[in-house]
């Protein structure tokens, strides 16, 4: 398996924007197909925001984004792990840990420090087993999240 930029794949955008709107769609409903593409699949390579691919034999098997906003109730972080998604053919294999550590090594390359991320899952052991701290939970976009952050500087 391999991990690369979105941006030297373009053609992909259609499917990772296909994954995002199955996944976090009903919580955007504002948002079509068209819209995923163009807002939420980044093509950057240097900067936030930016979206890495997991390729194994020429197949998409994941992605994840890092981006400067995540969520607007806590504008004063600005660096967050986003859209994490692994197809559920896909899952159990170590593919999200290897994503989530790739975009820790950008971020850090980029001078970031600290990320942030929330999620859904009850018990994210995904992201404790790979160093991500408990901050808060709280209730979001009509559901409740648990926030996590990690310190990715060099040094660690």
């Amino acid at each position: 398996m391999k991990v690369e930029f979105l941006a030297d794949h373009l053609d992909c955008r259609d499917k990772i924007a296909s994954w995002f709107m199955k996944e976090w769609g009903e919580r955007y409903p504002e948002r079509n197909l068209a819209c995923w593409v163009e807002t939420q699949t980044y093509i950057n390579k240097d900067k936030l925001p930016l979206t890495l691919i997991a390729i194994e034999n020429d197949e998409i098997i994941g992605t994840v984004c890092l981006r400067s906003d995540g969520m607007i109730t806590h504008s004063e972080w600005k660096a967050w792990l986003s859209y994490l998604y692994v197809p559920a053919l896909h899952r159990g294999k170590g593919i999200a840990k290897t994503l989530v550590r790739q975009a820790e090594l950008i971020a850090t390359g980029l001078g970031i420090s600290e990320l942030h991320l929330f999620t859904r899952m009850e018990k994210p052991k995904l992201y404790i087993d790979i160093g991500w701290k408990l901050v808060g939970t709280e209730n979001y976009r009509g559901g409740h999240v648990t926030i996590m952050s990690k310190n990715v500087d060099v040094k660690q």
